[in-house]
This record gives C-alpha cells, sequence and structure tokens, in this order.
C-alpha cells in the first residue's frame, strides 16, 4: 500500500511545481515568525534584507527547503511531482543566477 490511496491525483507536474515555489516561501514566512521579536513587521524584515544585500543567500537558503518536498514525493512515488520539485529549485536557482550577474 503507500501513504495516498488515489496516487495518481496528486503525481501531477504541477502540484510539485506548486509545493516546489510555495514551500520557501512558507519558510520565509516561519523564518520571520520565529524573529519577530527582531522584527516587529514584514517591513522591517524587508528592510533589514535589502540593507544587508542577502536576496540571494536568502533565497539559496529557503531552497534547500524544497528537499522535503522532493524526499515526500518520492518516498510516495509520485515521480511527476517530484519533477515538478525540481522544476521549481531550477527556477530559484536561475533567479539566482541573474540576481548576482546582472
Amino acid at each position: 500500500m503507500g501513504f495516498i490511496k488515489n496516487k495518481e491525483k496528486f503525481d501531477k507536474f504541477f502540484i510539485g511545481l506548486f509545493a516546489g515555489i510555495f514551500i520557501p516561501f512558507i519558510s520565509l514566512i516561519i523564518f520571520w515568525r520565529f524573529n519577530i521579536e527582531m522584527f516587529p513587521s514584514v517591513l522591517s524584515f524587508y528592510e533589514k534584507i535589502q540593507i544587508e544585500g542577502i536576496y540571494i543567500k536568502l533565497i539559496s537558503l529557503l531552497t534547500i527547503t524544497n528537499l522535503l518536498a522532493f524526499y515526500l514525493f518520492l518516498e510516495m512515488k509520485l515521480y511527476n511531482s517530484v519533477k515538478g520539485v525540481i522544476a521549481a529549485t531550477f527556477f530559484f536557482a536561475f533567479i539566482v543566477v541573474i540576481l548576482k550577474f546582472f
């Protein structure tokens, strides 16, 4: 058996792409909430990122959280969803390259 009875319903490229794009954003919100004393508002958090110039580092670190979705989909043998997570990771890598060199 498996975790999900109708795996075919969840084995879609766009489900993996959606997970791969939104998991880093959810991780960013969680990171901000754990540091709420230092950054009482989203604006102060954004200003700190802007002043320090850590966009590239932050995007890179948040993209690592895609490993959770990758291994979860891989364990459940949802290979098309895994492809979507990989595509989202390459999308973020492309953004990092653009920000770093242009």
